[in-house]
């Protein structure tokens, strides 16, 4: 069950961001409501990928006292660590 719910969000997310893209194409015709739904989905795409993600933290919540032992070792404070870590590699990379 926390795998289909994972695949759902990633699909829905993706869907998302892909759609517009391949709608708004450059010397290609867009129809009216083919046009129209691609921008309503670009203008909600933020909310509705903000929502996958949640449902996928709670599904990940739900799941994780179900692992053994070693698994949940990997604490929360790690998880923050890495993040922490992530983000100040990704300032020193972009930042001149």
């Amino acid at each position: 069950m926390f795998s289909l719910i994972l695949l759902a969000c990633l699909a829905l997310s993706l869907a998302c961001v892909l759609y517009p893209i391949y709608v708004i194409r450059p010397f290609r015709a867009q129809g009216a409501r083919e046009l129209a739904a691609a921008l309503v989905v670009s203008r909600y795409r933020g909310m509705v990928t903000v929502i996958a993600a949640i449902a996928a933290l709670a599904a990940l919540a739900a799941y994780w006292p179900s692992q053994p032992v070693r698994w949940r070792r990997f604490s929360p404070r790690r998880l923050r660590a890495s993040f922490v870590y992530s983000q100040c590699w990704r300032e020193s990379t972009y930042s001149s």
